[in-house]
């Protein structure tokens, strides 16, 4: 009896801790609780019942963003913050996760952009004849997947949560089952994502066996050979650059964003690769802080600017002959991620910022195009660039909103895209004094190839332009929505607003590391 209570009373303290560190982790549970929920309604609700289950999946999002939002604030101005056990706040669950305001930050970009997808899921016409309370709880479970991938701390629960996060995309991307498109794409999504989380393991393992940890705080290039520890963390990076599309895992992109419904091509488009970034930026701050930066670092600067370079000129050039519009998009998306590379691979405080800044603005630009690329095969059943002909007459508002869009995944001021843009090209610009003379060249160069990559990318975009504006109409016009209209204003609004008034976004991203 007194060694059963003594057991019990050893486990006290760890029931504490846990129940202390759940105060920090509700928007996490209530994802958890809205996916249960989703799953039991979906038992009982009729087929054609089902479409309604987009209230119950927006409440949930919705209010786990305002939780993180009301954390952020409870942080921010001083609340009452648990200590004990091993870790003090804020780390979480024995130091696995971590509740700074860099997590929050990249929670609330995920959660917006999941808002915006869950509109895009209720008025895709495809899914008018599709149970839609297991794809909600794909979607949701995913979610929760990424925001556990921004707050991890610990490699082994980064690689958890990137399952997490990969697998119901899979099941995602083909949710369309009579199509084989869709099919076609999932199985290349799985076959990539397998051959990229194995990688990816292989190289946890040989951090470990070095290191004995994986916390991310801990990992130290001085613990390897230099050749051995580049090996090592491009396998590391292999996993990340398969979230976030970049060189040498990109190709699988094009075939899956083209054969995914569309809201599913834009979750992949904006949210995960949101969050493959933010770990990445939460990596690239570990190695920053514990390398002196003239003696380890240099070599890796170069190597993610030679992976910006190529993974901003692929997807440029690749788009420059696309007729379907998602393939087009999808190329587009490649290039942005070379563009966001810019600001990892400096590895400064200055970059990170800019990285940051730029996926807020990302999402708002990207998700708008996706949408609307929906909105027009809905009306059309057509995703080739025909199916935007003439809708600058036909449908006045989004071929102006997608305009916005462009103009701003161009870089055009006065967009988001331009503030971003000028804000990776100053952070690669100001890095060039903290870096030896034989790194500078690398950089002003890869300025220049953004710069001219810039130019590339206006020649695919203004086709679009051409069509709307330029060409005959040959579809129906575009029946009023009030959900599609409203969504699309909110999108239309924040690109042009955020290029005007930005500061504030910038000054909330600085120094969340």
């Amino acid at each position: 009896m007194d060694k059963t209570t003594l057991t019990f009373e050893q486990f006290q303290p760890l029931i504490a801790r846990f129940l202390a560190d759940c105060q920090w982790f509700w928007p996490e549970l209530l994802l958890i609780v809205v996916i249960a929920l989703l799953l039991l309604s979906d038992l009982f609700l009729p087929r054609s019942k089902s479409r309604n289950l987009f209230f119950l999946a927006m409440l949930g999002t919705v209010a786990a963003l305002l939780l993180v939002a009301w954390d952020l604030f409870r942080q921010t101005h001083g609340a009452v913050l648990p200590k004990g056990g091993e870790y003090p706040f804020p780390y979480l669950f024995q130091g696995m996760v971590i509740a700074d305001k860099f997590a929050y930050f990249c929670k609330i970009v995920v959660l917006a952009g999941t808002i915006g997808v869950i509109a895009m899921s209720y008025k895709e016409k495809r899914f008018n004849d599709y149970t839609m309370g297991e794809y909600y709880t794909l979607l949701l479970s995913s979610v929760l997947g990424m925001l556990l991938m921004v707050s991890a701390t610990d490699m082994l629960m980064f690689y958890l949560a990137m399952e997490l996060t990969s697998i119901p995309s899979y099941l995602l991307v083909g949710y369309h089952r009579d199509d084989p498109k869709g099919l076609e794409a999932s199985l290349k999504y799985i076959i990539y994502g397998a051959v990229a989380s194995g990688i990816m393991i292989y190289g946890l393992s040989w951090i470990y066996g070095v290191t004995g940890s994986l916390k991310i705080s801990q990992i130290s290039l001085g613990h390897f050979d230099k050749l051995f520890s580049g090996l090592v963390l491009l396998m590391v990076f292999a996993g990340i650059a398969y979230k976030i599309s970049t060189v040498p895992m990109q190709f699988w992109v094009p075939d899956v964003y083209e054969g995914a419904p569309t809201p599913v091509t834009a979750f992949l488009a904006v949210t995960s690769k949101a969050a493959g970034f933010a770990f990445l930026l939460r990596l690239v701050h570990a190695l920053r802080v514990s390398e002196a930066l003239p003696a380890s670092l240099p070599p890796y600067i170069f190597a993610f600017a030679v992976i910006a370079a190529l993974t901003m000129t692929i997807g440029n050039f690749m788009a420059l002959n696309q007729k379907n519009v998602k393939r087009l998009l999808a190329f587009s998306a490649i290039a942005h991620a070379g563009y966001l590379m810019m600001g990892v691979c400096v590895f400064s405080d200055q970059g990170q910022t800019a990285t940051l800044f730029y996926l807020a603005g990302y999402m708002l630009m990207n998700l708008g195009a996706f949408y609307i690329a929906m909105i027009v095969a809905n009306a059309t059943d057509d995703d080739n660039l025909t199916g935007f002909n003439g809708l600058g007459t036909s449908a006045p508002f989004f071929a102006g909103s997608m305009s916005i869009m462009l103009f701003s995944l161009i870089g055009i001021p006065p967009t988001v895209g331009f503030v971003g843009k000028f804000q990776l090209i100053a952070s690669v610009l100001s890095s060039l004094q903290t870096v030896p003379g034989w790194l500078r060249l690398s950089l002003i160069l890869l300025v220049l190839i953004a710069v001219l990559n810039t130019v590339v990318s206006l020649y695919y975009y203004a086709r679009i332009l051409k069509a709307m504006y330029f060409e005959e109409s040959k579809h129906p016009g575009i029946a009023p929505s009030a959900l599609n209209t409203v969504t699309v204003f909110v999108l239309a609004a924040g690109t042009l607003g955020l290029g005007i008034f930005f500061n504030w976004l910038i000054e909330g991203a600085k120094g969340t590391l």
